[in-house]
């Protein structure tokens, strides 16, 4: 995908997303997309993570130190302030705003987003800011931003692009695998008994974004070999077969999982295009250090 040098020229509304997106580096630095910020206290220590050049660096050291014995972490939505700040020096330019945000099933930064567009607008009548729920985050989300920019490019305008993302994100496959299941239980989405005994048992649950755009888990299997095996027989069931299409591949700081599980993409779909990406901290600050994750947009609507 290659960006228009001005854009900023011929777009009559700008492209916005948040640091809970995977994209390649050379893509969020083409100056097609606007990526907001969002925080993260580790270990004490507060940070804010914007998804720039460094991201490869950052996201290692993010993750070895999760490794850490007691390691703790959280991470904050985007507030209304930041929206505002993000979303007014455009306004006033006289153009409009289309926001691809981070899951409204797995942080209230969407409802936060939806409620400032209303009142910016009030603010601005003559403008529009637009917000879309990918039902994604990670690499899925990649894939949604990735898509507005492309609809944009060709032409689309702010309503035409708002649809079409918003009839995508159904499309869009997310199959994750966790190392362990202690940040999980962090997050009370297994409980400390099952963390205990899945941990044990050498289980790695499999998961997926619901329709509602919430976190399930839709399979355990034993080890991370059957883990990947299980993601790429997905695969293989649902990816295009036609042209070339992105296969988006995460990881928290296991690049050489993620080579391995590249290697069985490419096996499986040599026609694929395939991308290795550091996983976002604000998604793996939650999963835990290890997580994979292979994303691309299905053939038809899979989600359960």
């Amino acid at each position: 995908m290659m960006f228009r040098e001005d854009w900023y020229i011929v777009s009559e509304y700008i492209i916005f997303t948040d640091s809970g997106v995977d994209l390649p580096a050379k893509l969020l630095e083409g100056g097609g997309i606007h990526v907001i910020p969002m925080g993260y206290l580790l270990n004490g220590q507060s940070g804010v993570f914007d998804g720039g050049a460094a991201r490869e660096q950052f996201c290692q050291s993010f993750y070895d130190a999760l490794r850490e014995k007691n390691a703790t972490v959280s991470t904050s939505q985007i507030t209304p302030f930041a929206f505002e700040a993000a979303f007014q020096p455009v306004l006033e330019q006289g153009k409009d705003v289309l926001y691809v945000g981070f899951s409204g099933g797995l942080s209230s930064t969407f409802q936060v987003a939806k409620s400032t567009a209303l009142q910016l607008e009030q603010k601005y009548p003559s403008q529009a800011v637009v917000c879309v729920d990918t039902l994604s985050a990670a690499p899925g989300l990649g894939l949604v931003v990735q898509a507005a920019v492309e609809n944009q490019q060709a032409g689309m305008d702010l309503e035409e692009n708002a649809k079409a993302l918003t009839e995508l994100a159904p499309r869009i496959c997310h199959w994750f695998v966790v190392d362990s299941l202690d940040f999980l239980k962090r997050g009370g989405r297994v409980s400390p008994a099952v963390a205990f005994v899945g941990d044990k048992l050498n289980l790695k649950p499999i998961l997926d974004i619901s329709l509602d755009g919430t976190l399930q888990v839709v399979s355990k299997v034993r080890g991370t070999s059957a883990a990947m095996r299980y993601m790429i027989s997905n695969l293989e069931k649902d990816l295009p077969q036609q042209g070339n299409p992105a296969v988006l591949l995460a990881h928290a700081g296991a690049p050489e999982r993620a080579q391995e599980l590249a290697q069985l993409v490419r096996q499986a779909a040599p026609h694929a295009n395939v991308e290795i990406l550091a996983l976002s901290p604000i998604i793996g600050a939650h999963t835990g250090p290890g997580m994979l994750a292979v994303c691309y947009v299905g053939t038809s609507m899979h989600r359960v």
